[in-house]
């Protein structure tokens, strides 16, 4: 058999192979669209799942109650509340910043930088029914340096973007810091730790009963809140 009809032979069987196996796959999928989202169709199975995803607040993960004691036992001025509240503002205020393309919009260094981090000049971009579904205690740290609340939030919006519109289910970490030793935590760093009203040392205890290291003054922590800056923002 002459060596053009073996190549032939071969060609048409890996040919034959190749179909076989695309045929295979798309009855596949077909399968899988019509048990899953009730279509053959692989479009109209992937818009379903993207109205879906539209429609579908994202979930936010917390033992919040562990976490609000674990806070409440070392700063019992803390507003939860208030630290939530000013998480929704910090995300209205991110949303109007990308919207007005100003990146020194807010009072907050961190919230101009994610804010600048997501200006796309060359797009004209417009948000809508801004819609908070849950904003939680997402996690609870504290060393000798520093103390961290993370909130998370869970929210939709229309997002227009050059006259497109689009609805988004979307979720957020904002990260809380109060310094506890603000030598230690960096030179060049706003904090706002608390300070003694007798002598103005830096409190680094916490708890109910603080004391001023320097003169033994006591220290009644009033607005403790007011001593929590944002310190990131995570889109997660």
């Amino acid at each position: 058999m002459p060596a053009i009809i073996i190549i032939l032979i071969i060609i048409l069987v890996l040919l034959l192979g190749i179909v076989g196996a695309i045929i295979y796959i798309k009855s596949q999928v077909s399968h899988f669209t019509q048990t899953y989202f009730g279509t053959s169709s692989l479009k109209e199975a992937i818009d379903q799942s993207e109205i879906t995803a539209s429609e579908t607040p994202k979930t936010v993960y917390s033992v919040q109650s562990v976490f609000e004691k674990q806070a409440y036992k070392d700063f019992p001025g803390i507003s939860i509340e208030k630290l939530r509240g000013e998480t929704e503002s910090a995300i209205r205020e991110i949303f109007k910043g990308i919207e007005e393309k100003d990146s020194k919009i807010s009072k907050n260094d961190y919230i101009n930088k994610y804010i600048e981090d997501k200006i796309e000049s060359n797009k004209e971009i417009r948000f809508e029914n801004l819609i908070f579904h849950n904003t939680v205690i997402n996690m609870y740290n504290k060393n000798t340096i520093e103390a961290t609340i993370t909130m998370q939030s869970s929210f939709e919006y229309i997002q227009i973007i050059n006259g497109k519109q689009k609805k988004i289910q979307d979720r957020l970490k904002v990260y809380f810091t109060y310094v506890i030793d603000e030598d230690a935590f960096g030179k060049g760093v706003r904090a706002l730790s608390l300070k003694c009203p007798n002598c103005g040392a830096p409190i680094k205890i916490v708890g109910e009963n603080k004391y001023c290291e320097y003169c033994g003054a006591g220290v009644k922590e009033i607005a403790v809140t007011k001593s929590w800056i944002i310190s990131k923002i995570k889109q997660d």
